[in-house]
């Protein structure tokens, strides 16, 4: 079923999309999908790869972005919502729309860090790309532990690894660590709509865990979002939802638990329909080719080498047959699995040098998350890793990838 079918047919979930209002003053574009050239607000895209993109070589890396998230016209102007920093220190992620190029960060914050539900993103297939707010704040509700301020919109949360993008919708499954008291919401679900630029509240009759630690991921197979919700007591909880059914329980869904740790972080290995999740220095794995692969229990796999950090999230890089992230400074850390028979043997870190532009050395204290991440094409055929370690300009980087690390 189509998207906008599904919203006209399910009970609720229309009058669920919150009337467009105090949309950011700065954006620069109509919210529209049509037209051949890029626009600077991730709509239509232009053939080819921008041309700061294509000037680069091989493994080397740019801060293409011409302003950064605490620059004036960016950054929310609204007052009383706590340290505007916390949208990148404060155990938080951020999201990549793969059909426009475009990254993207919406209600970061949580706790008593920062309160605002901004949205922003930048669209990297634009020749000169600059962080936009697309929306602004909401004004922040009193105090208690809100999941929604009183405009019906998502309070600000540790998003950490919870966005989902997928066929150009823009997900948070879950809620990590909401304002004020730092509780969590693994159930409820929201949608940005970058159309309308807006919040839908999808309802919190997801499938869930407890805890305050999770991830996702979408497996563009299957066409699931996978949601690691991490408990301190039982361990992680792994659910399936349909992109067609985000409303109800998952069509296929399993609790399998693990030990625990405070930073889950996953990819699919879509060449062998795979799942792989780790935690701190343990690494399982799941076939996820059919329903009854999904229900079956978890394998464990060993890793050798130099693992970067637990807390900078993992990506299936098809080229390399490997998963790939940051390894901090310049550098990309390699996970290369061994497959015997469609399954994992074992797994190995190794490092590739990057040139180019200095990069810190490491993220933020509360882990990277998501704010590492990853462009599968950028429109040539060539792979991006996207980092945003730090608030402070520059903030942005990329580095280009061309064929296999």
């Amino acid at each position: 079923m189509k998207r906008r079918d599904f919203l006209l047919k399910s009970g609720g979930l229309l009058g669920a999309i919150i009337p467009a209002a105090a949309i950011g003053q700065v954006r620069p574009c109509p919210p529209d999908l049509t037209g051949g050239s890029s626009s600077g607000c991730g709509q239509g895209q232009s053939e080819g790869a921008p041309a700061w993109f294509a000037s680069l070589r091989n493994l080397e890396a740019a801060a293409p972005v011409t302003n950064w998230l605490g620059a004036s016209g960016a950054k929310d102007p609204g007052s009383g919502l706590g340290n505007h920093a916390g949208i990148i220190t404060a155990w938080t992620g951020m999201g990549i729309d793969q059909r426009s190029r475009t990254a993207f960060m919406m209600h970061n914050g949580g706790h008593s860090d920062y309160f605002g539900n901004e949205v922003y993103s930048v669209d990297l297939s634009d020749e000169s790309p600059a962080w936009i707010r697309r929306r602004d704040a909401s004004t922040p509700t009193g105090s208690g532990d809100v999941s929604a301020f009183a405009d019906g919109r998502p309070s600000s949360d540790h998003t950490g690894g919870l966005y989902v993008a997928a066929e150009g919708r823009w997900f948070t499954c879950g809620m990590n660590s909401r304002n004020y008291n730092g509780g969590s919401d693994k159930a409820r679900w929201w949608e940005y709509d970058p159309v309308i630029d807006d919040y839908i509240d999808l309802g919190s009759n997801h499938v869930s865990g407890g805890g305050q630690f999770g991830t996702a991921v979408y497996d563009k197979n299957a066409r699931h979002a996978i949601t690691i919700h991490v408990d301190n007591v039982s361990g992680a909880n792994v659910s399936f939802t349909s992109l067609d059914n985000m409303e109800g329980p998952p069509d296929v869904g399993n609790y399998n638990w693990l030990g625990f740790n405070n930073s889950a972080m996953a990819a699919v290995d879509t060449t062998n329909k795979i799942l792989l999740m780790r935690m701190g220095n343990d690494y399982r794995f799941l076939k996820i080719d059919s329903d009854t692969n999904r229900q079956a229990s978890y394998s464990t796999v060993s890793a050798s080498g130099s693992a970067p950090s637990a807390r900078n999230q993992i990506y299936w890089h098809e080229p390399s047959q490997a998963f790939i992230t940051w390894g901090g400074g310049n550098s990309i850390a390699k996970l290369t699995p061994t497959v015997s028979d469609g399954s994992y043997t074992s797994l190995t870190w190794s490092r590739v040098s990057v040139n180019g532009t200095s990069l810190p050395s490491s993220g933020p204290p509360a882990g990277m998350w998501d704010k590492v991440n990853l462009i599968e094409n950028m429109g040539n055929a060539d792979s991006a890793l996207v980092i945003v370690p730090r608030y402070a300009n520059p903030d942005t980087y990329v580095i280009r990838i061309i064929g296999s690390t």
